[in-house]
C-alpha cells in the first residue's frame, strides 16, 4: 500500500475505513487498528492529517475514476508550536488520537477525540513532553505513550514515557528513566559530525508477542532493546549494532515476530535482523545489512539521499522503503525521489529488492 508513504503526517479512521498512515516528508506512524484492502470496491479512507498548526480530515476514494481525495473537515490552530507533528491512533479507543510536535526543546503532547458522526474534534489534554519529538507510539496495552525526542533543552535527547487514560485521553506525569536520558555523545570513527554529534532516538516499536520494545538511535548507530518489565516499565537489553554512519531511523517487526527491519537515514540502506523467539527477549542476529534502496547510478554521498520511511504490506510479503531529498539524481533522470520495493520471505528473515519507483511525494 504505497499510500502509507504518501503526503501528510496522517492517520485514517472511521467506519468502513482503512487504518493507514501517510507522510509529509518527516514522519509517519505504522500502528494500525484495522486493515482493509484498498482495492476492495466501496472502500473509503478517512484520513486525519497534520500540518504546522492545523488538523484536517480528508476522504480518499481509491476506486473512483479518477481516485478522489476530498477535504471533509478543517480544524485550524489546534496544534501549537509544531514543525512536523506526529499523529498516532490509540490501539483500543478508535476515536482517540495523540499528536506530538518537534519544534522546541520542551515539545508538546496533545490528545484529541474525533466524533465521526458530527465531525467534532475535541482537545482532551496537553502536556510538555520534555523534548523535541521525532516519534510517538502507544504501548501495546494502551496505557502509555512512548516518545522519541531528538534533543531536549539543547542537551542531548531522551525517550520519555507518559501514562494515558484511554477512556478520558488524560496524560499522567512524564517520566524519563536514567537509561532513557541520553546526554552528550562521543563520535565514533567514521560517524558524521553533522548528523551524529548527539544520540538521536528516532522511533519506537514493539514486538507483537515478546515483552520487548525497540528504540532506533540514529546518532549512535544502534537499535536499542528494552524488556517490558510491566506496562510503562522498561529495563535495558543488549542493543542491535548497526553499520557505522548508517543512521538507523526507523525499525519495524515482521508480523510473524521473527524479523526486525531497520531503515537507515544517512546511507539509504536497510538491514534485517533475525529474532530468536525461543529466547525470552528475542535475541537478534543481523542477517542482511547495507541493502541499497536507491536507483542504479545514484549519488551515494552522505545526505544527498536520506532514507525516510518504510512500511510492510499487511500480509508481510512486501516492504516499501522511501528516500527523500534527492538533490543529485542519476544522469538523464528527473529529480524524483524513489520508493524501493522488496519481496519478503515467508518467515520474514530475508528480503530482496524487486523494483524502484520514482515518485514526486517527498
Amino acid at each position: 500500500m504505497l499510500l502509507k508513504s504518501a503526503l501528510f503526517v496522517a492517520y485514517a479512521f472511521g467506519c468502513a475505513v482503512v487504518s493507514v498512515a501517510a507522510n509529509n516528508g518527516s514522519t509517519t506512524t505504522h500502528n494500525t487498528s484495522t486493515e482493509v484492502d484498498v482495492n476492495d470496491k466501496g472502500t473509503t479512507l478517512r484520513i486525519l492529517a497534520g500540518s504546522v498548526s492545523d488538523l484536517f480530515v480528508l476522504e480518499f476514494t481509491p476506486d473512483s475514476t479518477p481516485p478522489r481525495l476530498d477535504l471533509k473537515h478543517h480544524f485550524p490552530d489546534v496544534i501549537r508550536n509544531a514543525a512536523f507533528p506526529w499523529i498516532t491512533r490509540h490501539p483500543n479507543n478508535n476515536n482517540l488520537f495523540v499528536v506530538a510536535n518537534d519544534n522546541h526543546d520542551e515539545g508538546e503532547l496533545s490528545s484529541f477525540s474525533y466524533d465521526d458522526n458530527s465531525g467534532n474534534l475535541t482537545l482532551l489534554d496537553r502536556v510538555l513532553s520534555k523534548g523535541s519529538c521525532a516519534h510517538i507510539a502507544v504501548s501495546p496495552d494502551g496505557g502509555y505513550v512512548h516518545i522519541a525526542s531528538l534533543y531536549s533543552n539543547g542537551n542531548g535527547s531522551n525517550g520519555a514515557i507518559v501514562p494515558i487514560d484511554p477512556r478520558t485521553g488524560k496524560f499522567g506525569k512524564v517520566d524519563i528513566p536514567d537509561f532513557l536520558n541520553f546526554g552528550g555523545y562521543e563520535l565514533q570513527p567514521g560517524q558524521l559530525n553533522a548528523s551524529q554529534l548527539l544520540r538521536h532516538p528516532h522511533h519506537w516499536t514493539f514486538h507483537p508477542f515478546l515483552p520487548v520494545a525497540y528504540l532506533s538511535d540514529l546518532g549512535a548507530d544502534l537499535v536499542r532493546r528494552y524488556q517490558i518489565v510491566s506496562p510503562g516499565q522498561l529495563a535495558p537489553l543488549e542493543p542491535i549494532q548497526q553499520r557505522i554512519a548508517s543512521g538507523p531511523r526507523r525499525s519495524i517487526i515482521h508480523p510473524a515476530g521473527m524479523a526486525i527491519y531497520t531503515l537507515h537515514e544517512i546511507d539509504s540502506t536497510l538491514s534485517v535482523g533475525k529474532i530468536d523467539v525461543n529466547t525470552p527477549y528475542g535475541n537478534v542476529t543481523v542477517m542482511q545489512e547495507g541493502i541499497d534502496m536507491l536507483p542504479p547510478g545514484s549519488n551515494l554521498s552522505a545526505n544527498v539521499f536520506q532514507g525516510s520511511e518504510f512500511q510492510l504490506s499487511t500480509d508481510g510479503r512486501f516492504l516499501y522503503a522511501g528516500s527523500r531529498n534527492n538533490t543529485a539524481p542519476p544522469s538523464g533522470t528527473s529529480n524524483k525521489d524513489p520508493i524501493a520495493i522488496f519481496s519478503v520471505s515467508q518467515n520474514g528473515t530475508y528480503i530482496e529488492r524487486i523494483d524502484v519507483v520514482e515518485t514526486d511525494l517527498w
